[in-house]
């Protein structure tokens, strides 16, 4: 199995603290944000054998990257996509498929960098192998309706099937949300590449989603804990507490 983290994004909702330094990157309670996923990643790959774990980044922020390998000495590939403005990316669906297709088919638990949060993978990871060759999902249910339009809405059958699955609905009624923490079995890897020729909008990784849906089973695995999606600053004013509650959670 391979990991890949997501982190080609721009962050321009966030502007001006990601104008030089990518979202993956910011410092939070002493750490910076990939190291938090990293951790988890290393233990997993205690129970799971982690073939390889992949961030792709944009060309603007590739050396960045680089320079917290070093620093760190984190175990991990960095892959630029070659893009070095916002509006030159190629999206979430787009950065997947360019990284799946330099390497051989494999599982892949994808996770997105702006993802902040107190759980592990095992367990999402074992409900998604006890249920492929189906994708999974990771699901939260955010208790907030209130900015549902930002995220993909999830509805789940009593199987934990997704029944069905739109991505940054107009309507706010109270549903649970997408994480952007996916794993894709290798048997499904010819659905995203059916999804890559045919459709145009490869921005939202909710978007696949969205269509896997219709084409295919998909479940869901919801997450329960704490988490923040960082992709704007009024998250960022969270942070503070949640650290905190997760310290108490952890020590």
């Amino acid at each position: 199995m391979r990991v890949l983290i997501l982190a080609a994004g721009y962050g321009t909702r966030l502007y001006p603290i990601t104008v030089d330094m990518p979202k993956a990157l910011i410092p939070i309670g002493g750490k910076l944000l990939i190291d938090f996923i990293m951790d988890k990643v290393a233990l997993l790959n205690k129970k799971v054998d982690v073939e390889e774990t992949i961030v792709v980044s944009n060309a603007k922020f590739y050396t960045k990257f680089i320079e917290w390998k070093n620093n760190t000495g984190a175990e991990v590939t960095i892959i630029s996509d070659g893009t070095k403005f916002s509006d030159e990316r190629l999206g979430a669906v787009g950065d997947i498929g360019f990284v799946l297709s330099k390497r051989e088919d494999d599982d892949w638990l994808i996770v997105g960098s702006d993802n902040f949060f107190d759980w592990g993978f095992y367990d999402f990871l074992e409900f998604a192998l006890g249920n492929r060759p189906y994708s999974c999902v990771g699901v939260y249910d955010t208790e907030d309706n209130s900015s549902l339009s930002n995220f993909g809405v999830v509805e789940l059958e009593d199987d934990m099937r997704i029944r069905k699955f739109i991505e940054k609905p107009k309507y706010s009624r109270k549903a649970m949300v997408a994480t952007c923490i996916y794993f894709f079995p290798r048997e499904s890897l010819g659905m995203f590449n059916e999804f890559i020729k045919r459709e145009d909008d490869k921005d939202a990784s909710g978007k696949y989603i969205e269509w896997l849906v219709r084409k295919s089973v998909v479940y869901g695995y919801v997450f329960k804990g704490k988490w923040l999606d960082i992709g704007h600053k009024d998250a960022l004013k969270k942070l503070g507490v949640f650290i905190s509650y997760v310290s108490k959670e952890t020590s």
